[in-house]
């Protein structure tokens, strides 16, 4: 049970702190997004550099609550966008929580959705506390974390419309 305590704590603080003391802060409630000025090569993210242009002075506009998706044709950017989005080579604010699957990845019994969703480490960590919570194979103390605080950061990130 220690040994279970102390790899539930230690996994514990591996997570991008999304609430608390020591979560980013937004400096106004507009969750918005514009970043004007990118500019983007082949290859600058992930590669040697130097390829083709891709972006020149653009735009990234997001408004919040809009789900968005990409299409185009093979080599204009998609995937390299993305990439510099996730690893913040485009400087996106810093409360934001990205998570970048990328689109090769090895094919098992899982559905796309259920790769996507065990791609979250911090819901998969949460989700699994929550039952050993709710079974009693680990106690609150051992866990370092309440059931409550699970039930609340589970909420917080709406983890339900995940699925």
């Amino acid at each position: 049970a220690a040994a279970a305590a102390a790899a539930a704590q230690g996994k514990k603080n591996e997570f991008f702190e999304r609430t608390g003391k020591h979560a980013a802060q937004r400096s106004s409630m507009n969750m918005d997004i514009c970043i004007q000025g990118i500019t983007l090569y082949a290859g600058q993210v992930g590669g040697p550099g130097g390829g083709q242009e891709l972006l020149d002075r653009g735009t990234l506009a997001l408004t919040y609550g809009t789900n968005y998706g990409m299409v185009g044709r093979n080599g204009v950017g998609k995937s390299t966008l993305l990439r510099a989005i996730a690893c913040r080579f485009i400087e996106i604010p810093h409360f934001l929580h990205v998570i970048h699957v990328e689109q090769e990845c090895n094919g098992d019994e899982r559905s796309a959705i259920q790769t996507v969703l065990e791609a979250d480490e911090e819901r998969e960590w949460l989700l699994s506390m929550e039952k050993q919570l709710v079974d009693d194979t680990i106690s609150e103390e051992e866990a370092g974390i309440s059931l409550n605080e699970v039930y609340e950061r589970l909420e917080e990130m709406d983890s339900d419309s995940a699925e």
